[in-house]
């Protein structure tokens, strides 16, 4: 019977060091939990412009919607949500990554899930006033941002802005975080039209070539012609390019340049960097790297120069 007792007591006792470590690590601390939106590029520039919730529920605009939260055990856990799904994942390695190398760390989810945290942040910055909504947005080529709303007034704060500053020089994990107002952001990360040059002649007749914050957008057929492509349609989809002794096949409805003869995509396999296009009336609209990666694999190299003062882009022959 005392032994019985002695168990019993014993299982007690585990029980309630279990209930203390639960309190601990959820009852004792707000929970950090946000929802980030991955959005595709020209979704995020009219959000930005135009900040709302709607825009970011549409997922039929290929958003990718998923919540980050802090487990009773110190773990993050990641749902992805859908319309009719939830998938949950814990991350193995400590961290996620969103969209285009977005770090999505411990030190991250305590601070954009704590309304506490982000309102003395914001303090600091001469913001105050009833926070309406915290939630981080990203999109390809443009790091991570926080979007908070007070008062119907529109921030946004940078993640790690650089990219090269996730680690200290003890390889711990950080973020470097930066304020703007909405104009402010506007003015720094929405696209810049731009003029063109390409071996030093004005190409101002072209739709149009845009300066990201990290990239250029560039109209390849226009930009292969002015390069000294040959470019023959076929029918409205199909074109034939050549190169001196190099042939091409472009087709508009399966977005792909190959190598005639050949299955390798120029436009959805570049080598480095990430994948951007869009077709316009029969014009393909693609970052830089896409032209560069074209004309070294020919052997004619390209150097591309943006001049963010004056807007100008410049393409030119290596060889030149």
């Amino acid at each position: 019977m005392k032994k019985k007792s002695l168990i019993l007591f014993v299982f007690l006792l585990v029980a309630i060091a279990i209930c203390i470590l639960l309190f601990c690590f959820w009852g004792g601390e707000e929970m950090s939990r946000f929802t980030a939106y991955d959005l595709n590029r020209d979704v995020f520039y009219s959000f930005i412009e135009s900040p709302s919730m709607d825009i970011l529920n549409q997922q039929d605009m290929g958003t990718l919607v998923y919540t980050f939260s802090k487990t009773p055990f110190g773990k993050i856990q990641r749902e992805r949500i859908s319309e009719d799904t939830v998938i949950t994942e814990k991350a193995p390695s400590g961290e996620f990554r969103l969209s285009y190398n977005n770090l999505i760390d411990m030190s991250l989810v305590n601070f954009v899930g704590n309304e506490k945290e982000i309102a003395k942040y914001l303090n600091k910055n001469g913001v105050s006033g009833n926070l309406e909504s915290i939630s981080c947005i990203s999109t390809m080529g443009i790091p991570m941002a926080i979007w908070v709303r007070v008062d119907n007034d529109n921030y946004f704060i940078t993640i790690s802005e650089n990219y090269d500053e996730d680690y200290d020089e003890n390889g711990e994990s950080r973020h470097i975080y930066r304020f703007y107002t909405q104009s402010e952001y506007l003015e720094k990360f929405l696209p810049k039209d731009s003029i063109l040059n390409i071996n030093v002649q004005n190409t101002t007749n072209l739709i149009y070539a845009k300066i990201h914050f990290s990239d250029i957008e560039l109209p390849l057929i226009e930009v292969l012609k002015r390069l000294d492509f040959n470019i023959e349609w076929r029918d409205d989809n199909i074109a034939d390019l050549t190169y001196k002794n190099q042939k091409f096949v472009l087709d508009l409805l399966k977005v792909s340049l190959c190598k005639m003869e050949s299955k390798s995509n120029y436009i959805t396999s570049i080598k480095g960097g990430y994948i951007f296009c869009k077709i316009i009336n029969k014009e393909i609209f693609v970052n830089s790297w896409v032209i560069q990666n074209i004309m070294y694999d020919i052997g004619e190299p390209v150097q591309i120069n943006i001049d963010n003062e004056n807007l100008i882009v410049t393409i030119t022959d290596i060889a030149s």
